[in-house]
């Protein structure tokens, strides 16, 4: 079969992926390379679930581990995506207001920035310092006009943002490395999924139990309650 060279670009333009939106992957070598390195997944039959980070340019997905590791594969390795209720934003310095103070300065002390230096952005990953402090944040800006074709940007934060990310940091809703760890490691992200299971468990079971006791209503209601395989 001849694939048209946008195929997958369309695709994951087409899926209207957030970031931390999390993908199921399937991708042969980055899953080689996980096992090599020894990381257990959530189940022995279940493939990782990885943070979306962007969608490229050229149609790869960029997607990072719980522990900060960034990669990108194709769009047509995702298995299952879960959806989070709302992405995480935060108040952050575009890189064009941020080099615009930098230049500005000549010398002279650098005045504290207003709000209107800031922008709403969504969080992508954020890094930790030896002391457990937000050292920098990762962001994609809601207005792509401030994302200048960066792929992202560790910005500048407003007051209070890394308080907020640092509590929000230990319910693992994003990707968090740390200075001190050289290289990040992979672990897809669980969070939910045991909940998950043991609901469609409760619920395939009820359908059983209904079709064996010939309950026709009870049948219909669990077969269109939404259980995944």
């Amino acid at each position: 079969m001849v694939t048209h060279p946008s195929t997958p670009a369309t695709l994951a333009a087409a899926l209207g992926l957030r970031p931390l939106d999390r993908l199921q992957i399937a991708d042969r070598s980055e899953l080689a390379q996980m096992r090599r390195t020894g990381q257990p997944l959530a189940a022995p039959d279940d493939l990782p679930f990885w943070f979306i980070q962007r969608v490229m340019p050229c149609g790869q997905l960029e997607v990072a581990t719980t522990s900060g590791y960034v990669t990108s594969v194709s769009v047509l390795d995702v298995c299952d995506i879960r959806r989070e209720p709302a992405a995480i934003k935060v108040k952050a310095m575009p890189r064009s207001t941020f080099l615009r103070r930098l230049s500005a300065r000549c010398g002279q002390p650098l005045s504290s920035p207003g709000p209107d230096d800031y922008a709403d952005a969504y969080v992508l990953r954020v890094v930790l310092d030896r002391w457990q402090r937000v050292d920098s944040c990762y962001v994609q800006f809601v207005d792509d006009a401030l994302n200048s074709g960066a792929a992202t940007f560790s910005a500048p934060l407003a007051a209070g943002e890394a308080a907020r990310l640092l509590s929000l940091a230990r319910q693992g809703l994003f990707p968090v490395s740390r200075v001190s760890v050289r290289r990040a490691g992979f672990g897809g992200s669980a969070r939910g999924l045991r909940r998950e299971a043991t609901q469609v468990d409760r619920q395939v079971r009820a359908l059983f139990k209904a079709a064996l006791e010939g309950d026709a209503k009870a049948v219909a209601r669990l077969a269109a309650a939404g259980a995944r395989p």
